[in-house]
């Protein structure tokens, strides 16, 4: 009669792959409830010289109400079935998410998020809390973005060392004339003629910055690639068959002069080096 022989299981190793498999999942689990931007606890004093550098910028730009610092996560590991999920001490507005409408990425380091608020029946009443819109914008590693919810407007930069910086624009600085676009009749007689409202278009535009702009700016190619996504998300939730992309980003030797921007653009508009 044959023997029959007790076989070990490796319990051991079963139990230690079931240990990790549970630890990856609830590091997921974790990262899906985080918020895309982390309040850092941190002063100005404690930045690099390059930080507060770019610091010094933004300050200089005399336009936000307050500043605070921030860590933005990668979108792709904090989203949750489309989902953001935003939460910061100084925005009171209880299970804040937007829902993505639109995602480009290339690699790592150059990427695009947007997205708009979820409405809740609690937000209905609420001034600060109702509708609004997130963009998240990566380019050569650098972060940049913007947040509106109803009557405020944050502005988020990169201070470079995983450090980014969170602005809260004034909005009382800007009155309607200085917002304002000019409908006089020849304008709107320039911009319509011989175009069709239902065509779709697209127009390449050729940023030229200044000196004075390059000094004033911490991220000129960020701000010019956000300006043009943020007008590109206006004109699609509209319906307006129309969009932009960056030709190209070019430095343009222009003294800016005292009597205002439409002065500089007619002055700009007879410059040879912008014309080719």
């Amino acid at each position: 009669m044959q023997a029959f022989r007790s076989v070990k299981r490796p319990k051991a190793k079963l139990v230690i792959l079931s240990f990790v498999l549970l630890t990856l999942f609830s590091r997921v689990a974790n990262a899906q409830n985080e918020s895309i931007l982390k309040h850092l606890s941190i002063k100005a004093e404690n930045l690099n010289t390059t930080q507060r550098g770019r610091l010094e910028k933004l300050n200089n730009h005399n336009i936000y109400k307050s500043i605070h610092f921030v860590e933005t996560q990668d979108p792709e590991l904090v989203q949750d079935n489309g989902l953001l999920k935003l939460e910061l001490p100084y925005i009171a507005c209880p299970d804040l998410h937007f829902a993505v409408a639109n995602v480009e990425k290339t690699n790592e380091n150059n990427y695009q998020w947007y997205g708009q608020t979820v409405e809740k029946p609690d937000y209905e009443t609420d001034s600060l809390c109702g509708s609004g819109s997130l963009t998240i914008m990566k380019n050569n590693g650098l972060i940049i973005g913007h947040i509106t919810l109803e009557n405020r407007s944050f502005e988020l930069y990169d201070l470079t060392g995983g450090v980014q910086a969170l602005c809260e624009t004034d909005l009382s600085l800007f009155t309607a004339e200085e917002c304002a676009a000019d409908m006089d009749a020849d304008s709107i007689a320039y911009r319509t003629n011989g175009s069709d409202p239902c065509e779709v278009a697209t127009t390449k535009v050729l940023v030229l910055y200044t000196p004075a702009a390059l000094n004033y700016e911490t991220d000129i190619t960020g701000k010019a690639n956000l300006a043009i996504s943020q007008l590109n998300n206006i004109w699609a939730n509209s319906g307006i068959n129309n969009s932009l992309y960056i030709a190209s980003i070019q430095p343009l030797s222009f003294t800016e002069g005292t009597n205002g921007i439409m002065a500089d653009v007619i002055q700009l508009s007879n410059n040879t080096t912008a014309q080719n």
